[in-house]
């Protein structure tokens, strides 16, 4: 419960403040997501070993970040009113990645992938939580 709390408290932070010019909280959040199950063409799944995935807020600039091994990348940020918000990542190969995050910490990441040719679509499902 404790954790659904301060990741409703966050999503309200990172929501309020983007949607409210000039707003005086400022400042960077980290969201960590664990996504435990996922669905490609060869049917669902239980993952043996959670994918996980870390965000960077800054909602002082209103700009998102992927935070991985090899760095971070920018993504897009798109608040969602009072329902989450949505992260996209066009990646170096033009391949698209989107997260979306519900207040109740919920979440969903989509790869759209193109590989040899041939459409490589996967979908993870978990949650985020801030940390």
């Amino acid at each position: 419960m404790k954790n659904h709390q301060s990741f409703l408290v966050i999503v309200g932070l990172v929501v309020g403040t983007l949607n409210m010019p000039g707003s005086a909280q400022a400042g960077a959040v980290t969201v960590d997501c664990s996504f435990t199950s996922s669905a490609t063409p060869k049917g669902f799944q239980k993952e043996a070993k959670p994918f996980e995935l870390k965000f960077l807020m800054d909602t002082t600039s209103r700009k998102a970040y992927s935070m991985g091994n090899n760095g971070s990348n920018e993504v897009m940020l798109l608040p969602g009113g009072t329902n989450g918000y949505t992260l996209v990542e066009v990646t170096g190969a033009n391949n698209v990645m989107v997260t979306a995050i519900a207040v109740s910490g919920e979440a969903v990441h989509s790869r759209n992938t193109l590989v040899n040719k041939t459409v490589v679509p996967t979908q993870f499902y978990g949650n985020c939580a801030r940390k």
